[in-house]
């Protein structure tokens, strides 16, 4: 599927909500959408079950509230995509870049490449850590970078004494070690 065949089943899903009462679903359970430019989308109406994102850019799209158990998103941009309240239930997310994604009530069960903790910094912020191929990717507040960067900041930041050090190696070593 083409960003401007999914654009067109938006617009058309759309314009029959408009004419009924009944909420409907766009059915994308399995579809193909790796390697497509998908920034900037509007997909809170649509099911994404099993979907394949692999190397796509969702960057700047709302997938709140969608259902995206066992989607594959290996290699994917979602730069400040909003998915909160969203279902991504054994999704894949190795190698994804979540710098400013909103994780808000998201359901991650199952995901071995994320680990979510929360930090109390300046206004007791949500963190998470993010295994790339490479590397251990950590996002804090605004800050996104790898665990190393992280944790010069956090010297920098709080000074050598600081505990919050220690939650980013031991974020990194559950990611990598497992």
């Amino acid at each position: 599927m083409t960003r401007k065949e999914l654009e067109a089943l938006i617009k058309e899903h759309k314009a029959y909500s408009n004419k009924n009462t009944k909420e409907s679903i766009i059915d994308l359970n399995d579809a193909d959408l790796s390697g497509i430019d998908l920034s900037n989308l509007d997909l809170r109406k649509c099911s994404l079950t099993g979907a394949d994102f692999s190397g796509s850019n969702l960057s700047y799209s709302n997938l709140s509230g969608v259902n995206l158990i066992d989607a594959d998103f290996r290699g994917s941009n979602l730069e400040e995509t909003n998915l909160s309240n969203a279902n991504l239930q054994y999704a894949y997310l190795t190698d994804a870049t979540l710098k400013g994604t909103n994780l808000r009530r998201t359901n991650l069960l199952g995901i071995a490449s994320v680990a979510i903790f929360s930090i109390t910094l300046n206004d007791n912020e949500l963190g998470y850590a993010v295994r790339h191929s490479n590397c251990v990717m950590i996002q804090l507040g605004s800050f996104w970078g790898t665990s190393h960067e992280a944790i010069q900041e956090i010297i920098r930041e709080h000074g050598k004494e600081s505990h919050y050090q220690q939650i980013i190696r031991l974020y990194t070593d559950i990611l990598v070690k497992g």
